[in-house]
Parts: structure tokens; C-alpha cells; sequence
């Protein structure tokens, strides 16, 4: 099963969200980076969805 992962872009503060496919949050942060720059918020949040026992 696999993890979403929700996105609110901004032009200099992005928020993440991880939820299940029930739409419960597993984990949110926010991000002060460009929307280019997101290799990082999205890494993290493959680790926040594995660490909860999610394939992707």
C-alpha cells in the first residue's frame, strides 16, 4: 500500500502532508525552499511514509 503525499506550493514556503489512503496525516512539515527545490521535502517525506510501514 502506499502513502500520499499532499504539496501546498508557495513561492517561498512549501507545506507537506503525509497521509494514508484514509486520509489520515502521518507526518506535515513545512519547507522554506523554492517549489524547484524540493528533492529534499520529497525525500523526506518517503522516509516519514516508510517509517509508518508504507511501500511508496
Amino acid at each position: 500500500m502506499n502513502a500520499v503525499v499532499g504539496i501546498d506550493l508557495a513561492d517561498r514556503k512549501q507545506m507537506l502532508v503525509v497521509t494514508d489512503h484514509d486520509s489520515k496525516v502521518l507526518a506535515r512539515r513545512t519547507f522554506r525552499c523554492k517549489a524547484w527545490d524540493l528533492g529534499s521535502a520529497l525525500d523526506w517525506a518517503a522516509e516519514r511514509a516508510e517509517a509508518k510501514g508504507f511501500a511508496g
